[in-house]
């Protein structure tokens, strides 16, 4: 059975650098993946970086959204205009907007450490980052992490309910959950995890491309081979 190929999206804050530990076990699953690098200029330059890529890929897509990323493959998966839609979407511990029925997220521990300036910048407090973030990571990846965090514009960040386009809506999804996940509650997660078709479950934090990373590429393996087939 072949796989689609999967186009991993990161989150807020974040770069491609992210998925450095999965790569290799999705590899060694036979599954070919994208990476991009989103612009964090707008969630509209966000999804067309989306949209790009699925268009360059030229075969099934399974478009895979971590956190703010799920905003992104919403705005960005869903085809139109002569360009292909996404042939499946995942929201990895992920944001699903609906602009007509808004989630309203609940404070959780993690989101303290989410700032902004006075220009209009939000960023990660690098002293409360691991507890936010990657509490369940094995230490050295956490340090990393943390050290490879870029800020971006609050403006774009405080988007994210609101995409232009619906992608969810017209294309089969997946929510992959993570039950101790300290930036999106899991009650939350289980709500926006509503809109998709299937729910997977991991015992996981916010970051499961580190603390669960075999656990997670065999769920997007899985999808993938789902969605080529």
């Amino acid at each position: 059975m072949s796989a689609a190929r999967l186009l991993l999206v990161h989150g807020a804050f974040h770069g491609p650098w992210c998925w450095d530990r999965l790569l290799p076990e999705l590899a060694a699953r036979d599954v070919e993946t994208t990476t991009v690098e989103l612009p964090f200029t707008s969630l509209e330059a966000d999804g067309e970086t989306v949209a790009a890529a699925i268009e360059a890929a030229g075969a099934p897509v399974v478009a895979v959204g971590h956190s703010y990323g799920g905003s992104v493959i919403t705005a960005g998966a869903g085809g139109g205009d002569g360009r292909p839609a996404a042939a499946h979407l995942v929201y990895l511990a992920a944001l699903v907007p609906d602009p007509e029925h808004p989630v309203d997220l609940a404070s959780t521990p993690g989101m303290s450490a989410i700032s902004a300036n006075d220009d209009g910048e939000s960023f990660i407090d690098p002293d409360k980052a691991i507890a936010a973030f990657y509490h369940r990571c094995p230490p050295g990846d956490a340090k990393w992490a943390v050290s490879r965090l870029r800020p971006m514009p609050f403006s774009t960040l405080a988007a994210s309910g609101q995409p232009g386009k619906v992608a969810w809506r017209t294309v089969p999804s997946t929510y992959v959950l993570c039950s101790d996940d300290q930036i999106i509650a899991p009650d939350d997660q289980r709500r926006m995890a509503a809109q998709a078709g299937r729910c997977v479950e991991l015992d996981a934090d916010h970051s499961p491309f580190f603390s669960q990373v075999e656990k997670l590429a065999d769920v997007l393996a899985d999808t993938a081979r789902r969605a080529g087939a």
